[in-house]
């Protein structure tokens, strides 16, 4: 499992302009529900997440907000058919923009915008340590020495980055995503701040691999993982793949059946599990799992290559029920 902290900077900037998506936090929620990432989430984080939510909702909206749909026309613009046309839908979009400034700013007031729904996902099911008074004075400490990080005699990021000593063991790696530059090294740009780094390697015994985007986090410890039901799905996969009884198989093929789609390399692993798990190929006959891999087979055979589609096929055909040998018709 990964350990993961992302700062607050990193959360709110899917609220602002950014090129950052808001499926990389979707698929972010699936790999922490399906315990593939520990993120840790200390309550500093969390406070200041929703202390500036607000602000920073507000600030995106700015832009929207100012934009006008109007032009200047010339008197003789008027003898053609086509200014009453733009007329027209010049004003229909000032009254979309209107609703749609709406509709964002009551999402917002009710904490129901798709980034909020997705973050408060991500606090319930984040590892949230206690907050500890001697991680406060430990923090307090190091900004009086003048120790990062931090800047201005601020407490939070130290507060952060204490309660993370506190709460990663010892020997485990620490992924780290944040925009801060207090964080950062002053001599190299994309580097983590030199003195914590060696502090983490010295206390914790461990790597600390640093990111200012969660998309180049993604990028290198998720690199095959470009939506989140994929996120899903690969995880169903694996549970099938590892399953070590006929009682869990028909449970992972149950979830895998909740799919609407595959990808082609995803159906092209399923072919192959129940080769390499008996657990899997014993029980190619029972109803449900003979009818999963025969719908692997109707939506996806004709894109499949020459092997694997004969594969599939006689999994297929080795899973058809037996006739009944009572039944004249058969």
């Amino acid at each position: 499992m990964i350990t993961l902290f992302i700062d607050t900077n990193v959360l709110l900037s899917f609220y602002h302009l950014t090129s950052e998506d808001i499926e990389e936090l979707k698929k972010l929620v699936a790999l922490v529900k399906n315990k593939e990432i520990d993120l840790i989430v200390p309550k500093q984080v969390e406070d200041e997440f929703w202390r500036n939510r607000g602000g920073k909702i507000s600030d995106a909206m700015k832009k929207l907000r100012e934009a006008r749909f109007n032009a200047s026309f010339p008197a003789f613009s008027k003898d053609y058919d086509e200014y009453n046309e733009l007329r027209a839908l010049l004003k229909k979009a000032d009254k979309l923009h209107a609703e749609l400034v709406s509709k964002i700013m009551a999402d917002a007031k009710d904490t129901s915008l798709k980034a909020d729904e997705i973050v408060t996902g991500l606090f319930k099911t984040a590892n949230k340590p206690r907050f500890d008074n001697d991680d406060y004075l430990n923090a307090m400490r190091r900004v009086r020495l003048g120790n990062p990080p931090g800047k201005n005699e601020s407490l939070g990021d130290a507060v952060n980055w204490e309660t993370l000593l506190a709460t990663v063991d010892k020997g485990n790696a620490l992924y780290f995503v944040s925009e801060d530059k207090d964080y950062r090294s002053q001599l190299s740009e994309g580097v983590f701040n030199e003195f914590l780094r060696d502090e983490w390697e010295s206390r914790k015994k461990s790597s600390l691999i640093y990111y200012s985007k969660i998309s180049d986090f993604f990028k290198d410890c998720f690199p095959d993982i470009k939506i989140a039901s994929q996120v899903e799905a690969d995880l169903a996969i694996n549970s099938l793949s590892n399953s070590g009884s006929f009682a869990s198989t028909h449970v992972h093929i149950g979830k895998l059946d909740t799919f609407d789609q595959f990808t082609i390399a995803q159906v092209e692993r399923l072919i192959k599990i129940p080769g390499q798990n008996n657990q899997v190929g014993w029980i190619i006959d029972d109803t449900d799992v003979h009818r999963f891999y025969a719908k692997l087979l109707d939506k996806y055979g004709g894109g499949l290559k020459d092997d694997d589609h004969d594969l599939l096929e006689e999994l297929v055909e080795k899973g058809k029920p037996e006739p009944d040998e009572d039944d004249p018709l058969s």
